[in-house]
């Protein structure tokens, strides 16, 4: 599976789970969206959107209605965006933040990025793995020993261990 594949995926899910959007209306969306604007990988291609009932991409500085046929919107309707795909200058998508920092913390992201640690979960900025945080962690190591070793803020091992699940 390529990265491409996984951000489609990821955004796939986003859809469908975290916003419940169904399946019929995200292939209108992707349909329109392959006939209207030649794109054949919508779901890495395009920056979706959604009010939790349609699908909007950003167009030509507008929102246009994916599963409403090219219906423009108002910006300010749109409240939900799917954020979580983080793109370069260019507008491909160069990694997914999987477990964003919880408060305050301006660092401790959980991220995929195929570029670091051959795409496996990490700490954004720090390169640690959250599955090693995860095996020293349930070894007996205490966060704030985590912390110190890896010079990271305990909140954002703490986010690490969110996304590592136990094994059996």
């Amino acid at each position: 599976m390529s990265f491409i594949n996984l951000v489609e995926a990821f955004v796939l899910s986003a859809i469908r789970r975290d916003h419940t959007i169904p399946l019929p209306k995200v292939r209108k969306a992707l349909d329109y969206l392959r006939r209207t604007f030649k794109t054949h990988r919508a779901l890495a291609d395009e920056q979706f959107a959604t009010d939790g009932v349609n699908l909007f991409v950003e167009k030509f500085g507008a929102l246009v209605g994916a599963t409403q046929e090219g219906q423009v919107q108002l910006r300010e309707i749109i409240l939900d965006r799917l954020k979580d795909v983080r793109r370069d200058l260019k507008g491909v998508p160069e990694r997914i933040v999987l477990f964003p920092a919880r408060g305050s913390a301006a660092t401790g992201d959980v991220v995929i990025d195929p570029r670091v640690s051959f795409g496996r979960p990490v700490l954004d900025g720090f390169g640690v793995r959250t599955a090693v945080l995860a095996e020293r962690f349930h070894a007996g190591d205490s966060i704030d020993a985590l912390a110190h070793d890896y010079g990271v803020p305990p909140e954002a091992i703490e986010n690490a261990l969110r996304c590592e699940p136990r094994a059996a």
